[in-house]
């Protein structure tokens, strides 16, 4: 049984959603993030991300922020909830397909080039 359906905008959605206390975030390969609420699939918020290229990693959830990678390098932190406000936007000097991940309060992020770790310093 369906128990809902929402059209988005764009059409090429190849990157896992993720799920955050009730709201569904999701981003297409040209850039539009969005969030939707997981019981009616009401659309929160649409973003179209400025990305130098596709997007086909998948929003990861951490510390109550939404990472979203984009594969020039982009990577941006929105607040987790309806709003999504728009936390910070880094660039790194590589490729990235592959979904970020986080272990033990560090942030990695696998380019083409390099392994990053982002976390408070030691």
């Amino acid at each position: 049984e369906t128990l809902w359906a929402t059209e988005l905008e764009a059409t090429d959605y190849y990157a896992t959603p993720a799920l955050f206390e009730g709201i569904l975030y999701v981003v297409s390969a040209k850039g539009v993030f969005a969030a939707l609420d997981a019981e009616t699939g009401k659309i929160h918020y649409r973003k179209k991300l400025q990305a130098g290229g596709n997007i086909y990693a998948s929003p990861i959830v951490a510390g109550g922020h939404i990472y979203v990678s984009g594969s020039h390098g982009e990577v941006w932190v929105f607040k987790a909830g309806p709003d999504g406000a728009l936390v910070s936007e880094n660039s790194f000097r590589d490729r990235v397909w592959s979904s970020p991940f986080v272990e033990g309060g560090a942030l990695y992020i696998r380019g083409e080039g390099f392994l990053y770790c982002i976390g408070a310093s030691r």
